[in-house]
């Protein structure tokens, strides 16, 4: 868990049990920035299931509360191994509060982690 101050937010690796909050927060971020062009969810929870099987989601969260998240999924049968970053996602209501750039910060640090070259 990577804690940042002044405020409580905690970025941590997610688990099957959040997979709903995932969708919710996924959807309600796309929606305010593709509903001019997209009409319904960008995905549902069995999408995201599938995901949780082959990548990983980093949440963000503020007093237990999810606040965002970003998909990291490494591609392990390139050398060097690089990994792709979607879906990020911050809660309408949080965006322009530096939120992506600490989920984005912690992907990328994830990355490093996993041994995914950098260009």
């Amino acid at each position: 868990m990577i804690n940042s101050e002044p405020n409580s937010l905690t970025i941590r690796v997610a688990t099957t049990a959040d997979a709903s909050a995932i969708t919710d927060v996924i959807n309600q971020a796309f929606r305010s920035a593709e509903n001019f062009f997209v009409k319904g969810d960008r995905l549902d929870q069995t999408e995201v299931d599938r995901l949780l099987s082959t990548g990983t989601f980093l949440l963000a969260a503020d007093k237990g509360v999810m606040l965002g998240c970003v998909y990291v999924e490494p591609e392990s049968a390139v050398q060097p191994i690089r990994a792709y970053l979607g879906l990020l996602s911050v809660d309408p209501d949080q965006q322009r509060g530096g939120i992506g750039s600490q989920l984005m910060d912690a992907a990328e640090d994830h990355c490093r982690k996993l041994g995914c070259a950098f260009n």
